[in-house]
């Protein structure tokens, strides 16, 4: 019964670390679309809502790629987004697949690296400028700064 105990309690710790997270340091409410590879499928999905100085897990499963795709945007207009991949991203809650998506919705979103980490915290900013921090584990930490 111990061992049985012992490896749930493994599993329940690892699934909780491993996963894709959005922390807002702005002053204004954001919403949040990820893009991502899974089961030789890409996806869309939002929207998260995020409020200022809070952060929130937008990808629970293990993260297996290296990289993921982020658009965000908050009331005030402005967008941390990318010009060279394009998502799906409607007005209302989504989880879509891509190649079920019309041109009129898709947003272009950036290119986030998380590389071989388990966990990471992408930090969205006010700014025109992109810099990037890591740490010494394998938690990752990355702030970026919008493009308006």
């Amino acid at each position: 019964m111990k061992h049985y105990f012992v490896i749930l309690l493994l599993f329940v710790c690892s699934k909780s670390f491993s996963q894709l997270n959005v922390k807002n340091e702005t002053r204004s409410d954001v919403w949040v679309a990820i893009g991502y590879y899974e089961v030789n499928t890409w996806y869309s999905q939002g929207w998260w809502k995020i409020p200022p100085s809070q952060t929130k897990a937008v990808y629970t499963n293990r993260l297996v790629n290296d990289k993921y795709y982020i658009y965000a945007e908050d009331a005030k207009d402005s967008r941390w987004k990318g010009d060279t991949y394009y998502f799906c991203a409607p007005n209302h809650k989504f989880k879509l697949v891509q190649k079920d998506c019309s041109s009129d919705i898709q947003n272009g979103f950036f290119e986030l690296y998380v590389g071989q980490n388990y966990s990471y915290t992408l930090r969205l900013t006010n700014s025109s400028e992109h810099f990037w921090t890591e740490s010494n584990t394998h938690k990752h930490i990355s702030t970026v700064k919008n493009k308006d």
